[in-house]
């Protein structure tokens, strides 16, 4: 019984944290999304490295492997220990699903984006 009721008050101090440091969580999740886009966006536009590229002489290897090597491994460990606060605090569909929500028209979702 005394776990259950220090365990309630941890999580309400959390929460209570979350509410009261809303700003910076939102600077950092808007810098983890800069982020993210910099790494989709370089190989797109940056020509293809030749065979001598690697990590450490090629911007695109290096963007390919904070994506690949870094970036989804991170996530894939993240869920299982942290839960939803993956998705809710660093998640960077999540941050933009937030902007998108707060700053839409209040429309239904036109029928060609709809899943089956």
């Amino acid at each position: 019984m005394v776990w259950s009721h220090s365990f309630r008050s941890g999580v309400a101090r959390a929460g209570d944290f979350l509410r009261d440091h809303q700003r910076a969580i939102r600077g950092i999740q808007w810098a983890i999304v800069v982020v993210y886009v910099a790494l989709l966006a370089i190989p797109a536009v940056m020509p293809l490295p030749d065979r001598t590229a690697s990590v450490f002489n090629n911007l695109t290897i290096v963007a390919q492997f904070a994506f690949w090597g870094v970036w989804w491994p991170f996530v894939l460990v993240s869920i299982p220990l942290f839960g939803r606060a993956w998705c809710g605090l660093f998640c960077p569909e999540g941050a933009l699903t937030e902007w998108a929500s707060r700053h839409g028209r209040g429309r239904a979702i036109p029928r060609w984006m709809r899943w089956g």
